[in-house]
Formats: C-alpha cells, structure tokens, sequence
C-alpha cells in the first residue's frame, strides 16, 4: 500500500476531535491487506481485490475516474465524500445493499466495564491460534458473507504477524473455556477492532467488553489516541458499541451491481 497516497484522502474531517478520515481508512486498508486482499490505489480510489465478489470492491475519492471503476469493480463503497457517485451509479445497475457504520472512542474514555469471571489472552503460537479459529468460525457461523470470505482460499492467513507490534489478535475464557475473540490492527494513531464475536452460550455475559478493554489496555501502552470499529447499520453489533461508548464518525454506503 503506498504510504503517501494515504495522505491524499484527507479530505473530511469527522466529528470526532482530530480523527481525519485518512487515519480511518488506512486502518481498514492495512487490515484488509494483512488478510488476503490485495490492496492498490486507481486514480483517486482505493480497490481491493479478493477472490470472491464480496471481497472486490473500489472506495472511490471526490475525483475518481467513475466510469473507469465501473468497469472493473462490482461493488463500491461510497465515503460522505463520494455520495455524489450514487446516481450515476443507479443509472448504471447498483443498487444499495447495506451501509457500514464507521464508530470511534477515544482512547482514555467510554464504558468498557471489566469483567472478573473473563480473561483474555493474546494469540502468541500456533496452538493458541488454532483454538482462535476454531471460536472465530463457530461466533460467525450464522454470517453467510464472513463464512464465505473465511474459507476462501486467499484468507487463511490468520497466523502471520502473531508477535508483531501492528496487528493483534485476542482470545477470551471463562475458566478453561475459550468463549470470544477479536482482533486489532494498530497503525498511526488508531486501534482498530475487527472480527469481534462471542460463543452463542457465553454471550451477554461481558466476554465482548472484556476482549475490548483489553484492546484498550494495549492501545493505551502504544499512546494510540483511538479505538475504531464498523459495524452494519442497524445492526445489534451498532447498538452493542454504542452502548459501550461509542460515537458515529460517518456512514459509507455499499452499493452492488445488480444481476
């Protein structure tokens, strides 16, 4: 991923105090290409290339080549910046299929109770990781789209990078019980938490929040300045992190072409 393209989509400011949306969106770059898509700036968009339709799509800036990206890419996601795309692409067969909440807390603030009967761990071996992916497919399991990016060939790499400084990945127990994970990409002045899911019979029970607090924990250790999450608009997974603290930074609309 080139660095200093990055830098070129500063170009809203979010409602949140210093957050500008480069620093987001390198975020969710950056973990999309840790984890099998290919990653590459077009112009003023970003594309990613995956193995499966759900996993290729292009997140068009205020002076992409529109027409260009049509051509290529089945899907997009519009920034608040690139709304303006919407008609031509309705024109064009898109249609709206969901919007992903981009939500944000600062660091030393929000909710996050600790819970006593949760411990978390980090996924440091091969072992530990197995056991992560055994819970990750389980928690997902009712996710028709996450199953199937899962088990696409490109995305069996959640084993890189487990002692590294920029990517994290985090497995919760209630006693001996694995019962959650999540994971957390650290770059520039963000945490970002991805892939959070609890077991069906542990759930409500603090796992979730726990996992969170430790994220925080070593988010505060770097001096990151926040925690970022998406989330599907009107999702329970929404209503969950705002319960927990946090605010809305922006909506990006997905829009599909339609067979």
């Amino acid at each position: 991923m080139p660095g200093n393209a990055v830098l070129m989509m500063e170009t809203v400011t979010l409602r949140s105090p210093r957050l500008l949306e480069s620093d987001w969106m390198r975020n969710y770059l950056r973990f999309l290409s840790m984890h099998g898509r290919h990653v590459h700036c077009f112009e003023d968009a970003w594309c990613i290339d995956g193995e499966q339709d759900g996993c290729t799509f292009a997140i068009p800036g205020p002076g992409s080549s529109i027409q260009a990206l049509i051509a290529r890419y089945p899907s997009f996601l519009l920034r608040p910046d690139s709304l303006k795309y919407e008609p031509e692409l309705k024109e064009m067969g898109f249609r709206p299929t969901a919007a992903l909440h981009f939500m944000f807390m600062p660091v030393g603030s929000g909710l996050l109770p600790e819970s006593n009967p949760v411990k978390v761990m980090r996924v440091a071996d091969e072992h530990a990781m197995e056991m992560f992916q055994e819970v990750q497919t389980t928690g997902f399991r009712d996710d028709a789209t996450w199953h199937r990016q899962r088990h696409s060939p490109e995305n069996g790499l959640n084993n890189r990078d487990l002692n590294g400084n920029s990517q994290a990945f985090y497995l919760a127990f209630m006693g001996d019980e694995p019962t959650g994970v999540s994971q957390a990409v650290f770059d520039n002045k963000v945490a970002g938490i991805y892939g959070v899911t609890t077991l069906p019979a542990f759930r409500r029970q603090g796992v979730g929040a726990a996992m969170l607090s430790c994220i925080r924990s070593e988010a505060q250790e770097k001096h990151l300045e926040y925690l970022t999450v998406q989330t599907v608009h009107g999702s329970y997974a929404e209503f969950y992190f705002q319960r927990l603290g946090f605010k809305s930074g922006f909506l990006a609309k997905k829009m599909s072409r339609v067979a």
